[in-house]
């Protein structure tokens, strides 16, 4: 009996042991295969060795239950605006520069139920997409439409109509040609668009488009930068022209650039890339839908060919479009006293004897891989800068720092960077500023006819006659 019993025991526990061996491999085969964060900071392997397309999620069977390994893992994750912050905050790992201190107001209105609807679309898209396809968008910011003559400005139309025509011509010229034969998802954030608006613009493409609003005003406008200081140095180039401007308002045309404009460069300069729906995706190509037009015809030795794919299969990390150049800008190098720079073959052009020199890469016109800007370093970077005011103010109205000086600054401080992964694109017609009522180029949603060789033209720059 009591052997029985002892061999009856040690079967038990054999089984007990096999079941549990069986259980642990079926937890790691499920985590295996779980998708990579979208925000990872691992840049993409040589150019001879293309990255693998991030595998679709995999959700484990039913009886198996775990927490996502990342906020991409599932949409859940992110599902409220203090969630989504929290998120950043430890992506960053900056506890002394704290990314709700930077934005403030600038993102929480916009965070709504459409917001967490859309985190979800965007990541079950991607689940969708062929092997080959990079995790990709064209980016658009909204111009203000619906504050009277402060934002229409003596123009025929309010600039919804150049973002709808914008629309129109990536699907004419890019998203429809043979060389892509793709839809990449279009990201637009606004501040003040209506479901008309919205409409229109959706009607001009096959491509998803997702919205965020945005707010850009007061309500964004971080604790450490002096309200007394923007009443003094800034409020005054708005409506009404003097120190009690409505800085809510876009500034007034006999001036260089106003808060909101300010505001937009601290956007771009480093918290674009943290926002809620761009950090969705691994790249992303910035386009103005307002005062720009595009040109890119498919020809039979130049074909169109698919951005995205290009940048990641050659591993480039910033392309541009051309170098220009404005003003110098003190309180950027004092910021940059602090860090060493990395890669000095991408300073020579933007730096003389130690300081800035207002050489900057175009950067209306950029694609980016993301996760090379979304690291530790480019945000504290980002923050010295931004907590010094060199975005807001300057010893002039055009000394304040621009996204595109600090994106092009930046770039020889970062370990990712090298000279090989910058790419200038000379096969791309683009010109800004543009008249707004300019007709655009050959798109569907006009009869205008393009005339001319504009690759003839300096810079690869073009200008249509002005729309009747």
């Amino acid at each position: 009996m009591t052997k029985n019993f002892f061999q009856f025991a040690v079967g038990c526990v054999l089984v007990l042991t096999c079941l549990t061996l069986l259980k642990g491999n079926e937890y790691t085969q499920i985590h295996e295969v779980a998708p990579c964060s979208p925000n990872a900071q691992t840049p993409p392997p040589p150019a001879s060795n293309p990255p693998p397309a991030t595998p679709s999620v995999v959700a484990p069977p039913a009886p198996v239950s775990s927490p996502p390994s990342s906020p991409s893992d599932n949409a859940a994750a992110v599902a409220t605006y203090d969630e989504y912050v929290e998120e950043v905050n430890r992506q960053l790992g900056t506890p002394d520069l704290l990314f709700q201190d930077t934005v403030m107001g600038m993102f929480s209105k916009g965070y709504t139920e459409e917001t967490m609807a859309n985190i979800k679309a965007i990541r079950e898209l991607h689940a969708t997409y062929p092997e080959d396809r990079p995790k990709a968008c064209a980016f658009m910011l909204a111009f203000p439409t619906r504050c009277g003559d402060p934002c229409i400005r003596g123009n025929k139309h309010d600039q919804s109509w150049n973002v709808m025509h914008m629309a129109a011509a990536l699907e004419a010229q890019i998203w429809s040609s043979p060389g892509v034969n793709f839809h990449y998802p279009v990201v637009i954030y606004h501040d003040d668009y209506t479901a008309e608006q919205k409409a229109a613009v959706e009607s001009a493409t096959k491509s998803k488009i997702f919205w965020f609003q945005v707010n850009f005003g007061a309500a964004s406008l971080p604790d450490y930068i002096s309200r007394e200081d923007i009443n003094e140095k800034v409020a005054h180039q708005h409506y009404p022209h003097d120190r009690t401007g409505n800085i809510e308002l876009p500034h007034s045309r006999k001036h260089f650039h106003g808060f909101g404009y300010r505001n937009m460069c601290r956007f771009f300069g480093g918290i674009i890339f943290h926002s809620p729906l761009v950090r969705e995706f691994d790249y992303y190509w910035r386009l103005d839908g307002g005062d720009s037009r595009l040109r890119w015809p498919n020809r039979p030795n130049r074909p169109v060919y698919d951005i995205f794919k290009d940048l990641k299969a050659k591993n480039r990390l910033y392309g541009y479009i051309k170098v220009a150049r404005s003003q110098e800008s003190p309180r950027f190098d004092e910021a940059l006293k602090q860090f060493k720079p990395l890669v000095p073959e991408l300073m020579a052009g933007f730096f003389t004897n130690g300081k800035y020199n207002g050489y900057y890469y175009y950067n209306n016109f950029e694609v980016v891989h993301i996760p090379t800007f979304q690291s530790k370093q480019h945000w504290e970077i980002f923050s010295a800068c931004d907590r010094n005011g060199a975005f807001f103010f300057g010893a002039t109205e055009q000394n304040g720092l621009g996204d595109a000086d600090f994106r092009s600054g930046v770039l020889g401080y970062l370990n990712e960077m090298s000279p090989e992964k910058v790419h200038a694109y000379s096969d791309i017609g683009y010109a800004h500023p543009v008249p707004w009522d300019n007709k655009y180029p050959a798109t569907w949603v006009g009869d205008f006819k393009w005339e001319g060789d504009w690759l003839n033209l300096p810079n690869g720059e073009f200008y249509v006659p002005l729309a009747t």
